[in-house]
């Protein structure tokens, strides 16, 4: 990718070192040329148990998510840094008095977040200073915000802005690096030059004059010669030039020009580098510069009062001069704060020197270093890319992670406190877990702890999604397992009800049908013609055994319900033997008034049919039982009596009424009266009619 930023001592970038990732040198200012590194979001792990009561109760636990967000760049001020982040965001902590975190207040923040980049704008590039910010945006515009005193801003206004606004660049011109300092700015341009805007005291615009500019004026570069790389300090700046030279302007106090005076420049002065050497990378701090040579060793000048020169002296030096490096390390990388520097050692471990007050040497102790000390890195970790930045320092882990220490008390350090650390800790940018939600219902007593959440499940029923929302750099992320967690079983069924053959005209029948399942599911017994599909709910049958009176073959079964699903048992078929039409017949024979009567029908069927009286008379004192069909009785009144019969035993399949009508006649008489006439051994028999 092309090189977007400058690793300057003033509040510039650093780009996290990612894989092969090579270094390289850029006419005196040392840039990473690097991937940004995305860290896939990943699922989430699964949690475990998977399957619980649906009462609830359960403890369950599950890996807190990858970190979605990895910082890629930074930049440390004095007292705020902005960083970029793999989601293509920016991110700030620290102070925010002027708006100078970027998120639309004046709050400061211990920990970091989001930048408000204008939308559809991805800042490729940041630069901080005392308390304003800048940015390469993707549109080819450069933002700044915070502190818009003397004109910091750029946007023709001293107005304090916190939100970023548009430096107002030349016409047809882009920024391609920039540099923030104490109260102004440098940047480099798409046509060759170099512009300053802000305060211009001391000269530190280097365009001939001390005025202040609210807009980029050109820097007064030599004629001839085009400024690659610019660093910012306090008061003053230092570039790297197409002839090979290194220039500075600005507050010349304590020699921090390096050529040679005390006196303040307004325009860009060669720096006095040693002869044959060639500076290929230079960053500003707050009243002194260092250098790397192109002879492998590294060089400083200006202000030395607490060992910033590294050279065992806190005696200014106007001319650069060498810092005691260990021996056999040459140190390939250096970025400056306002009083100390951090430097790679070839020996793989990260050294610093100068001011120690707010432990910003990093070595445990708050004691100032006169010559580089190595700084405590974690065991088992490098620092692949480290920035300076006021009383404190920034620095990329080989474990992915950020690291900072020195000056916290304005939450610059980013880990959530004021504390003030003489060794490195890590910037918040780890993951906290805020709830895992189980079909929308939070679980409770949410604890987290080493890589892992753990949680009790809430009353819920089948299987469900678990949410688990988190945060990480002020940003909230929620990822979701679908399914994961199952609260109790579905029904099963343990006892199917069994069939039964039941003779014409049916009966009743009881049926019995169980199931398991949690929760205990609810029971509903159905019908349906045999061998259809076609199944309607039994009125009130929900319970079992079933008691039921079945007068056609008919298919029954129960269906369990819970709130996790629905089964049925297998089918009872409850076979009714079909109906056997009735028949009705007979000859019944007179009968004689006062003399006791009974004749029998002869009735078939299946079942057995009922008979009735269905029209004309009979005889009087006679009756009809229905059930056997026997007519009976004594006879009160002679007459012949027509009547019909009708015997009834069910329904046949489509329906109808089963029955048979016939007709019969009875014939009812009066008795003869019976004359004795008594002879002498005569004999009379009476004369029976």
């Amino acid at each position: 990718m092309p090189v977007v930023g400058l690793l300057c001592g003033g509040g510039g970038q650093v780009p996290r070192s990612v894989g092969a990732a090579s270094r390289v040198r850029v006419r005196g200012i040392a840039l990473l040329v690097v991937g940004l590194l995305v860290v896939p979001n990943g699922a989430v792990a699964a949690p475990a148990p998977d399957h619980g009561p649906t009462a609830g109760g359960t403890t369950v636990s599950g890996a807190v998510p990858a970190p979605p967000v990895e910082l890629t760049t930074v930049a440390a001020g004095r007292n705020h840094a902005v960083a970029l982040g793999s989601d293509g965001l920016a991110y700030a902590w620290g102070d925010s008095t002027f708006g100078q975190l970027g998120n639309g207040t004046t709050t400061r923040s211990l920990v970091p977040v989001p930048v408000r980049v204008p939308g559809g704008v991805t800042f490729t590039a940041v630069s901080v200073g005392l308390n304003h910010s800048l940015a390469l945006g993707t549109d080819g515009l450069t933002y700044a915000w915070g502190n818009g005193s003397d004109g910091r801003l750029g946007n023709g206004t001293t107005a304090s802005s916190s939100v970023p606004v548009p430096v107002s660049v030349p016409d047809g011109v882009t920024f391609t690096s920039v540099s923030a300092g104490l109260a102004h700015s440098v940047a480099t341009g798409s046509d060759g030059l170099t512009y300053a805007w802000g305060d211009g005291s001391d000269g530190r615009l280097g365009n001939g004059t001390t005025a202040s500019s609210s807009v980029p004026v050109p820097v007064s570069v030599p004629d001839g010669v085009t400024f690659t790389a610019v660093s910012v300090g306090d008061a003053h700046s230092v570039a790297t030039g197409s002839d090979g030279l290194t220039y500075a302007w600005g507050n010349g106090g304590s020699g921090r020009l390096g050529n040679g005076t005390t006196a303040s420049s307004s325009v860009p002065v060669p720096v006095s580098a040693p002869d044959g050497v060639t500076f290929t990378a230079v960053f500003a701090g707050s009243a002194h510069s260092v250098a790397s040579g192109s002879d492998g060793l590294t060089y400083a000048w200006g202000y030395a009062a607490s060992g910033q020169l590294g050279n065992f002296s806190v005696t200014a030096r106007s001319v650069p001069v060498l810092v005691s490096v260990p021996e056999g390390v040459t140190f390939t990388v250096a970025s400056v704060g306002a009083d100390h520097a951090v430097a790679f050692g070839s020996d793989g471990l990260t050294y610093a020197w100068g001011s120690g007050v707010n432990g910003q040497i990093g070595n445990g102790t708050a004691s100032a270093a006169f010559v580089p000390r190595v700084v405590s890195v974690p065991d088992g970790v490098a620092f692949t890319a480290v920035f300076a930045g006021g009383d404190r320092s920034v620095a990329f882990g080989s474990d992915g992670l950020t690291y900072a220490w020195g000056a916290g008390t304005a939450g610059q350090l980013g880990n959530g406190t004021t504390v003030t650390s003489t060794v490195p800790v890590l910037v918040s940018t780890e993951v906290a877990v805020t709830a895992v939600r189980f079909g929308g219902v939070p679980g409770t007593g949410l604890t987290q702890r080493e890589g892992a959440w753990t949680v009790t499940t809430p009353p819920r029923c089948g299987p469900v999604d678990v949410e688990v929302t988190y945060t990480q750099v002020g940003r909230t992320f929620t990822r979701t397992t679908p399914e994961g967690f199952t609260f109790g079983d579905p029904p099963t069924v343990v006892t199917h009800p069994v069939g039964a053959d039941l003779p014409a005209g049916g009966g009743e029948v009881e049926l019995t049908a169980t199931a398991d399942g949690d929760p205990a599911p609810d029971l509903q017994w159905q019908r349906a013609p045999v061998g259809t599909e076609d199944w309607t709910d039994i009125p009130a049958a929900t319970t079992s055994p079933l008691r039921t009176t079945i007068t056609t073959s008919t298919d029954v079964r129960a269906v369990f319900s819970s709130c996790f699903a629905t089964v049925a048992t297998s089918t009872a078929t409850i076979t009714v033997a079909p109906v056997v039409g009735p028949t009705l017949s007979g000859e019944p024979p007179a009968g004689l008034v006062g003399v006791d009567y009974r004749y029998a029908f002869t009735v078939t069927g299946d079942p057995a049919p009922t008979v009735r009286h269905a029209g004309g008379d009979l005889p009087d004192g006679l009756g009809l039982d229905p059930a056997t069909g026997v007519l009976s009785g004594t006879p009160a009144r002679r007459g012949t009596y027509d009547f019909t019969l009708t015997a009834t035993n069910g329904s046949v399949a489509d329906g109808t009424v089963s029955e048979t009508t016939a007709s019969f006649t009875i014939v009812v008489a009066q008795p003869r009266p019976v004359h004795l006439v008594l002879t002498p051994r005569v004999q009379v028999v009476a004369d029976l009619p």
